[in-house]
Parts: structure tokens; C-alpha cells; sequence
């Protein structure tokens, strides 16, 4: 019951480790990459005090469940190289700083307006089609990274991003800042 952190990576887990997930309720850090789930990470939401997570290398997982809405606490989600397609559950978690999901599949973002902590968003190397105009409502976005996807225009509101100090683009096919 006492424990914080748990790294479990490159193991051979087709689900969830198979010790009681629902009696860690102080576990902040969970770091699972690298194994193959089967099964659904649902679990995982009933981990309240999460701060951070890491499902990078789960290349059968391809969304995140709709109850993870409940990790309010979650700062950080690391999920690169992984086949998601669909990141709209993780858009209301208010207090995350950082958001990396590096090779996989997303071609849109949703609307990011809740995410007033987010810091950090690294999305490269996916199928994005547009920078999401809510991003200039970020007030501590300082880092973003959006190469080798399939954007054709930056918006206006990209300017409204008062905080944002780092952008990477390249491998793009932008043509117009709307």
C-alpha cells in the first residue's frame, strides 16, 4: 500500500501486472512500456493518485479508455510508439503538464482548451492534419513538437501561445500560416 513508483517495462505482460492494481491506491508513477496488452488498461483509472504514466511501446494499445478522465492528478503521459488513433479521453485532465505520443497514429487533435497545465506537447511523427486553434489557449505551453505529420497551415492562434518558446514543424507540408 505504500508504494509510489512501479516500473515494469519490457516484460512480457499481456495485461495489467497481475498483482492488485485496486490496493496501490499511492502509486504516482507507473511505468509499463514494452509489453504487448491483450486486455484493457481500464484498471489503471482506479489508480487516483497517478502522476505519471508511462505506456510507451504497448503497440497493441490503441486508445486511451474514457475513465481516465478520474486521474485528475496525472502530470505526465508518455505513450510513444504505441498504435494510438484517438487521444479525446485524456482532453479534460487539467493538470497535465506533459503529453508525448511520438509514432503513432493521430491524425486529429481534440480540443485542447482544458489542458491549462499542459507544458509540453510532443506529437511527431503521426498523421495530424491541423494544429488544433485551441492551442493558443495554453497559458504555459513553452514546448511543442509537431514534425513529420501531414499539417498544412499554422493557425493565427498558434500567437496567443504567450508561453510557447520552442516549435518544431519540419517534415511537414505547410504552405500558409492561416
Amino acid at each position: 500500500k505504500s508504494l509510489a513508483s512501479l516500473k515494469v517495462e519490457d516484460n512480457f505482460f499481456s495485461s495489467l501486472p497481475p498483482f492488485q492494481i485496486n490496493s496501490m491506491e499511492n502509486l504516482t508513477d507507473f511505468a509499463f512500456g514494452h509489453n504487448d496488452f491483450l486486455s484493457e488498461i481500464a484498471p489503471l483509472c482506479n489508480l487516483t493518485n497517478l502522476e505519471i504514466v508511462d505506456f510507451s511501446n504497448s503497440f497493441l494499445l490503441y486508445q486511451f479508455p474514457p475513465c481516465m478522465t478520474r486521474l485528475t492528478q496525472l502530470q505526465k503521459i508518455k505513450a510513444e510508439h504505441c498504435r494510438i488513433d484517438d487521444v479525446s479521453p485524456i482532453s479534460k485532465l487539467a493538470n497535465l503538464k506533459g503529453l508525448l505520443l511520438g509514432n503513432n497514429r493521430i491524425s486529429q487533435l481534440p480540443d485542447v482548451t482544458l489542458m491549462q497545465s499542459l507544458e509540453t506537447l510532443e506529437v511527431p511523427n503521426n498523421s495530424l492534419l491541423e494544429i488544433p486553434k485551441s492551442i493558443g489557449k495554453l497559458p504555459f505551453l513553452s514546448y511543442l513538437i509537431l514534425h513529420y505529420n501531414n499539417i498544412t497551415s499554422i493557425p493565427d492562434e498558434i500567437g496567443n501561445a504567450t508561453s510557447l518558446t520552442f516549435l518544431q514543424l519540419r517534415g511537414n507540408s505547410i504552405t500558409t500560416i492561416s
